[in-house]
């Protein structure tokens, strides 16, 4: 039977070609940071996932504050929201402990900002084709 075979990388560029030649990897993407669209998404499931009677909260102006957060940062600016909340007498998330917790978390693509920019040229060379449909090499605004 037929077998699809994904694998991840953070360094590609350290990985021998023998094992990115076609044949043995057919297709290489860069996952890249999420537009601001798809953290809305991201948001919205997280959201779903953690606080699933809270759907009222408007995501909007946190996702525009989270330019740069990959999906696993925009899960941990929940997380610290709802800490943010119930260290307050366990009261309902608000739309303030979210824009505080974004506020407070420095993602990686401000600490690690060189190694994103060059991936990411590696990648708009020509050497990976973009996972996302907002095909586009640099972040969002």
């Amino acid at each position: 039977s037929p077998v699809f075979v994904m694998a991840t990388a953070n360094g590609i560029e350290a990985l021998p070609a023998e094992l990115l030649r076609k044949g043995r990897f057919d297709e290489i993407f860069l996952l890249n940071l999420p537009t601001l669209a798809e953290r809305k998404d991201i948001l919205r499931l997280h959201l779903t996932r953690l606080r699933p009677s809270q759907q009222n909260l408007e995501l909007d102006a946190l996702a525009e504050r989270c330019q740069g957060f990959s999906g696993a940062e925009l899960e941990q600016v929940l997380i610290e929201a709802m800490h943010l909340a119930f260290g307050d007498g366990g009261r309902p998330l608000q739309q303030n402990d979210l824009l505080q917790a974004a506020a407070q978390l420095v993602p990686l693509s401000r600490t690690a900002a060189e190694q994103l920019q060059a991936l990411q040229q590696w990648a708009a060379s020509g050497r990976a084709r973009p996972a996302s449909s907002a095909a586009s090499w640099a972040l969002d605004g």
